[in-house]
């Protein structure tokens, strides 16, 4: 699913993930909710509805965490880091990508490069959008 098909034009925003979260409940299916909630906070983020984003990425976490699905925990990790260094706040999203991620570290000045390291191709690749 494309997040600009989620985003779509003329749809409300997360309206899919609605769709999919509905279903997951209906069919007591819940592997793909941190994915779903994940992908809602990016939409939302990209809305510049921030609030609610950070509590799509944090249910997203949780989630994950509970789960034990070390990927999908680290696809939350990145979109609630994107949405913290966008905020402002570059060294608080550079620590927690730190304690995700042991073994990278993140360059650079507070603010600079945080947020093209984030989008690089082998974590993009790793992690998505």
């Amino acid at each position: 699913m494309r997040l600009e098909r989620t985003c779509g034009r003329g749809h409300p925003p997360g309206r899919a993930v609605q769709e999919g979260l509905r279903l997951s409940a209906v069919t007591q299916e819940h592997l793909v909710d941190s994915a779903l909630h994940r992908l809602w906070g990016e939409c939302l983020r990209r809305l510049e509805r921030r609030q609610e984003a950070k509590y799509c990425f944090l249910r997203a976490l949780a989630i994950a965490r509970q789960q034990g699905a070390g990927l999908f925990e680290l696809r939350a990790t990145m979109g609630l880091c994107r949405l913290l260094a966008e905020r402002g706040r570059p060294q608080v999203a550079r620590r927690m990508l730190e304690r995700a991620c042991p073994g990278v570290q993140c360059t650079g000045a507070p603010g600079e490069g945080l947020h093209q390291e984030m989008q690089s191709p082998g974590l993009t690749a790793l992690w998505g959008p």
